[in-house]
């Protein structure tokens, strides 16, 4: 997870990966990462009361013998 918050980083994005603010991720140029309030919003969400919220459930047929993870407790 990353906010946008910091100086100097760049990173390269996997066809898989989900991104909320593709302008956070900046240019790689070295310079101050442009920062995103919304993101960094979006990610303290994700924790405490509201950990699983955001879960999708996979879109494959079950696999025999194997039970989903839904929560932990």
């Amino acid at each position: 997870m990353y906010d946008g918050s910091g100086t100097g980083n760049c990173f390269t994005l996997a066809p898989t990966d989900t991104v909320l603010d593709p302008s956070a991720l900046g240019t790689c140029s070295g310079g101050k990462n442009p920062f995103s309030q919304p993101t960094r919003d979006e990610m303290l969400s994700w924790i405490g009361e509201g950990a699983t919220k955001g879960w999708r459930k996979p879109g494959h047929p079950p696999k025999k013998g194997y039970k989903p993870l839904e929560s932990f407790k």
